[in-house]
């Protein structure tokens, strides 16, 4: 099953959709905290694939 890029980045964030569109909607989600993580989450979800994947998109 294919992620939504919100589940993406909450899984990335250690929250739920929910909440991180909360966090969002509110401006407590920073980018210095938030990029790190959802990167790692990239590559952690598609790994060599990475490029592939975001050329599809």
């Amino acid at each position: 099953m294919d992620k939504t890029t919100i589940a993406l980045a909450a899984q990335a964030m250690g929250t739920t959709e929910v909440k991180l569109n909360e966090h969002l909607k509110a401006g407590q989600v920073m980018s210095e905290q938030f990029l790190p993580k959802f990167g790692k989450q990239l590559q952690s979800e598609f790994g060599e694939r990475l490029g592939e994947a975001i050329a599809e998109a």
